[in-house]
């Protein structure tokens, strides 16, 4: 009886985990590692619980859940579930907020009810029954080591989108967890970081002060339709203008994942380079012998600063900036009677930081800031029909209610810079500012119904000290620390 649900439940998992995947493609080795995996779980809750039946229902539970996961993740972000993010599982406890919201209201309430009936059910029904321990035990053992060495051997791409239609969900999960633990891929990993190369800053003349911000989910929303105000992004397009460098920006995430985008840029790497570790890098470094820009700046001089009004521990971020370059990070602690707008810092108090500390500080500084005024779930904010009215061209309809949410903080984005641009025209130091979105919100049925398919963001790249002649450049986010660089040494060799 037991072997026989034992079979039925890996069954039912490899069908059901690979409900997108090409099933007739699938190596043998996925289809092992899927009924290895499943046959574990079942005899693990077979041993905890002695009813055949009740293990089965279970082990579906569990599957069950997951998949309502991987659906959300698919429908709200474009990408299944990755190995990361059951690294990630912490932050949901910590930071509900910004994940919670995603998935399905009606699911997790039939789940949520469901769950305990069933499970209810089944443990008063089912009695407790003699199972022969030593056969369990074994298949245990038997399939966890099969599990484990289907997973290490199974040859994957170390691209999630080309994977997961060939070898499926579970499959994926497993092979990309386990292989990311292996000694020789950490090794791997270390290698490609310790032989990082950037732009070196030449030795002469003085410094400008940099400022990089790294924008929640900005891009420029007049590419999706025309029936938003154009000069929503007024001070944007004067910046475009006069800029170094600006246009559409090739990112490595999509409606969330920030930190892809970001090490991408402090490192100068392409996000794919870093194979198994492009999803969640900064859990992998441990004590980096990389070269970032931060670094490269500390060495000329810089003081380094990245400027962060939410939790420092979000990403881990508060366990790698340091070895990174980062001098100091200040985060929401530093951010307590700061503005808000919606439930989170606005815009506009990141500017007033960014001003007080360039304005203080009696050497040349780097001032990375990521904001988050513009980070979702959107649908929980409150908007007025006035407001929607307001943000909306005169000569179009009035535009969907969350476009109409994320445009208001695109306008709040816009008057930062016009702070930040008043700063800079006045004060008499040089000074760089980098500016560009770190993925696209996460507004799928919008996108969906104006048709648009761009992955991208926008940037540009501007200074107060040299002479723009504004150069139309789209490009990846891997490529702007080399452009800031160039631009640095541009200004020493004039002084």
């Amino acid at each position: 009886m037991s072997m026989i649900l034992s079979g039925l439940t890996a069954s039912v998992c490899y069908v059901m985990s690979n409900q997108h995947g090409q099933t007739s493609n699938c190596s043998l080795k996925a289809i092992v590692l899927v009924f290895a995996l499943a046959m574990c779980i079942y005899s693990v809750c077979l041993l905890t619980f002695q009813r055949p039946v009740f293990a089965l229902i279970t082990s579906l539970c569990l599957l069950g859940v997951v998949l309502i996961v991987n659906k959300t993740k698919m429908n709200t972000l474009r990408e299944p579930l990755v190995a990361s993010d059951l690294l990630m599982y912490a932050q949901v406890f910590r930071f509900p907020r910004l994940y919670l919201p995603f998935l399905n209201i009606t699911s997790m309430i039939v789940l949520a009810i469901a769950l305990p009936v069933i499970i209810g059910v089944a443990l008063y029904v089912e009695e407790r029954q003699d199972i022969h321990y030593p056969v369990i035990i074994l298949l245990v053992l038997t399939s966890g080591a099969v599990f484990f060495w289907m997973a290490k051997s199974l040859k994957i791409s170390s691209d999630i989108t080309k994977d997961y239609p060939r070898l499926g969900l579970l499959a994926c999960l497993a092979a990309y967890f386990v292989q990311s633990f292996a000694v020789t891929n950490r090794q791997n990993f270390e290698d490609i970081l310790a032989n990082n190369v950037l732009p070196v800053g030449a030795d002469d003349a003085e410094l400008a002060d940099i400022v990089v911000i790294q924008s929640e989910s900005f891009f420029d929303v007049r590419r999706l339709t025309h029936d938003i105000r154009w000069d929503i992004l007024e001070t944007y397009d004067e910046f475009c203008t006069e800029a170094h460098h600006t246009g559409k920006l090739n990112v490595p995430a999509w409606g969330a994942n920030t930190l892809r985008t970001e090490f991408s840029f402090l490192s100068g790497m392409k996000n794919r380079d870093l194979g198994l570790y492009r999803y969640y890098p900064y859990f992998f470094m441990q004590q980096p012998n990389i070269l970032t820009l931060p670094k490269l700046l500390q060495e000329k001089g810089y003081k380094t600063i990245c400027i962060h009004p939410y939790e420092k521990d979000f990403f881990g971020r508060h366990q790698v900036f340091e070895t990174l370059g980062f001098d100091e990070f200040i985060d929401i602690q530093h951010f307590h009677d700061a503005d808000r707008f919606g439930p989170y810092v606005s815009d506009a108090s990141v500017a007033n930081k960014i001003t007080a500390l360039l304005e203080s500080s009696d050497q040349p500084t780097f001032v990375f800031a990521i904001t988050m005024e513009n980070h979702g779930p959107l649908y929980l904010e409150d908007i007025e029909e006035s407001e929607i009215e307001a943000l909306t061209s005169k000569t179009a309809g009035k535009i969907d209610r969350d476009l109409a949410i994320y445009t208001r903080h695109i306008e709040n984005t816009d008057a930062m810079l016009k702070q930040l641009k008043a700063y800079f025209t006045r004060t008499k130091k040089p000074a760089l500012l980098g500016f560009y979105g770190d993925h696209l919100p996460a507004l799928s049925g919008c996108f969906d119904a104006y048709g648009f398919t761009s992955n991208d963001s926008d940037y540009f790249i501007w200074s107060n000290y040299i002479e723009a002649q504004s150069e139309k450049c789209d490009c990846a986010i891997e490529q702007l620390p080399s452009f800031i660089v160039e631009l640095v040494n541009s200004a020493k060799k004039m002084a």
